[in-house]
């Protein structure tokens, strides 16, 4: 979808993948999108990685998730005061979500 809107996107497949690319090309991202539930290594373990070794990251991130039910990964977002976004979600909603993220990395 952001492929679409002309935006250079890189997937990942799981957590340990991310890091990879995260640790190498960190500084140039403008966003992350972040699914909670990865294989491997958690989305939230991930993040908490993110905290740590590369914190001017941490508010680039959106997280998403399916999961809807999981009191502790909601009190894990609420704590991490990053925006979340809820699957399924539409693409405006995607846009919405990831237009104040990407205005402050245009001030970068």
């Amino acid at each position: 979808m952001l492929q679409d809107l002309g935006l250079e996107v890189t997937v990942s497949a799981d957590a340990e993948e991310a890091w990879i690319v995260l640790a190498r090309k960190g500084s140039d991202l403008d966003a992350v999108t972040l699914d909670l539930r990865l294989p491997g290594l958690s989305g939230t373990a991930l993040y908490e990685r993110i905290l740590v070794e590369v914190p001017d990251l941490a508010d680039r991130v959106l997280f998403i998730t399916g999961d809807r039910s999981d009191l502790e990964l909601e009190r894990f977002v609420e704590r991490s005061g990053r925006p979340t976004l809820h699957k399924p979600f539409s693409l405006q909603t995607l846009v919405a979500a990831l237009s104040p993220i990407l205005s402050t990395a245009e001030r970068r």
